[in-house]
């Protein structure tokens, strides 16, 4: 990411952030505050009116060479969260530290339940039924999508689940478009949402890509206990509850963090703390 939009990212973010692995996370530690701002009004300017929450696993994903065009988008995020501990442990090593850990499972409970009080127009695109039934319950009007499985680099696959979304974008006319897929195919569906809502200049809601948080908050899928929350293992007790499905992503594709850890510190030592 080049540091003259990271700065200009900081800039519009009224100097509360902190680049660090490509991305200019949110730096205030304060996840109520951060609520406030997204459903608040959007200020006018040129980042993706996206909320995304970077880990390990999406850093290191990133620098594949089938991602390079998410990798280019993605930092352009308005509200980007540090949800992987060892992003947090990173910056305070090489300066100056993020706050805290900001992770998308604690976000959505809160911002879902105030779009339920106040019966905000929202949408939702969960991984399955059984998901969308339960969330609908609480907020009835919701729009819904289920997208088949598909490939999302795809062209023709992708395309579909994007008309889908747009018809009931056009029914629902949602403030919030809560995105609960897999990684990397929430990304693509959101941006090529926002790419055709721009072109047609359709109202621009916020995208929120919370991934599994959906499920967390609906007890469908166990969240670590708090005290591995604070130690940062909480991927640790997903590896326990799906060692067969998550061996490979932890012990093995996650192992290259180590080498954008080093050139995050040898960035750092040779050009100093981030004044931004």
């Amino acid at each position: 990411m080049a540091t003259a939009v990271l700065t200009e990212n900081a800039r519009q973010r009224g100097g509360s952030s902190r680049p660090l692995f490509g991305f200019d996370f949110e730096n205030g530690g304060d996840l109520s505050a951060i609520v406030e701002r997204v459903l608040g009004p959007q200020p006018a300017d040129n980042r993706l009116p996206f909320v995304v929450t970077p880990n390990v696993d999406y850093i290191v994903r990133l620098r594949e060479p089938g991602l390079a065009d998410l990798a280019k988008a993605l930092p352009r995020a308005r509200y980007v969260l540090p949800d992987g501990q060892p992003i947090v442990w990173t910056s305070r090593i090489v300066k100056p530290s993020l706050k805290s850990r900001l992770p998308g499972s604690s976000m959505f409970p809160v911002i879902w339940k105030r779009v339920v009080a106040d019966q905000r127009r929202a949408m939702i695109v969960a991984a399955n039924e059984e998901t969308a039934v339960q969330l609908r319950r609480e907020l009835p009007d919701v729009g819904v999508v289920v997208p088949p499985h598909f490939d999302a680099a795809h062209p023709m696959q992708l395309g579909a689940v994007v008309r889908s979304c747009l018809d009931v974008i056009e029914k629902v006319r949602p403030e919030f478009i809560f995105f609960g897929i897999s990684f990397p195919k929430q990304q693509r569906v959101a941006l090529a949402l926002e790419e055709e809502l721009r072109r047609i200049g359709g109202t621009m809601p916020i995208f929120l890509l919370l991934g599994g948080s959906f499920e967390m908050y609906l007890g469908t899928t166990r969240r670590a206990p708090t005290w591995m929350q604070r130690a940062g293992l909480e991927w640790f007790f997903r590896f326990l509850m799906e060692p067969k499905r998550l061996f490979r992503r932890y012990f093995v594709t996650d192992t290259r963090f180590a080498w954008l850890f080093a050139r995050e510190l040898i960035s750092a030592k040779l050009t100093g703390p981030s004044k931004v």
